[in-house]
């Protein structure tokens, strides 16, 4: 009774879009827990008291299997966690890599704001950017919250399903961007669907030096 998991049927494919498929920090691995088996372990940042709870959700790249907790743990660290039993991954053939994750932080007379799923710890955040139909993006960047450029991901390009986009938490002059809110914004190519803008939270204790 701590989590929503299971297997989504098939759903009608809507208008392409853009959209956020994934903010983490390292990549997912199972570990063997003596009282559960073959588990996995998540973590996403503490809020302050009375900023409210992230949503947390962990999806399949190009499969059906969601997984959402009902709670998280007590703040350690500054990190809140989460522990779930890896049994139907293991039984669908889930592989880790294909595992996607966002936390998303709703807070009344505010942007939503997007926080890292840390599944271990790492040097650098990754961003996927999804889509369910190909489509032209002309640029894919991240900007300070005043749209100063910090980081570009990628140039021109052709989106099929994902594109990823990995970013130290550095701007373009390797200083570390200090914590605050940031801006992911993919723009299409002329032509395209509506461009994604959305705010991420950011701090760089959360990436290893």
């Amino acid at each position: 009774m701590d989590r929503c998991e299971g297997l989504r049927g098939s759903r009608p494919i809507a208008a392409v879009g853009l959209r956020l498929g994934s903010y983490t920090i390292g990549q997912p691995q199972s570990q063997l827990s003596q009282t559960r088996g073959e588990v996995f372990n998540l973590q996403v940042p503490a809020t302050p008291a009375g900023q409210g709870e992230p949503s947390v959700t962990v999806q399949a790249r190009g499969g059906e299997y969601q997984m959402t907790p009902l709670r998280l743990g007590s703040p350690q660290q500054g990190w809140r966690g989460f522990v779930w039993g890896a049994g139907l991954l293991q039984q669908e053939g889930i592989s880790p890599n294909q595992l996607r994750a966002t936390a998303l932080l709703s807070q009344m007379g505010s942007a939503d704001q997007w926080l890292p799923v840390r599944f271990a710890p790492a040097g650098a955040h990754s961003l996927v950017i999804a889509s369910n139909g190909a489509q032209s993006l002309a640029n894919v960047r991240i900007l300070s919250s005043d749209k100063r450029l910090v980081h570009e991901c990628s140039g021109p390009t052709r989106l099929e399903t994902e594109l990823v986009c990995r970013w130290n938490g550095r701007d373009r002059e390797g200083r570390l961007s200090p914590a605050g809110r940031y801006l992911l914004i993919a723009r299409p190519a002329e032509g395209g669907s509506s461009a994604l803008n959305v705010s991420l939270r950011h701090d760089p204790r959360w990436l290893l030096p």
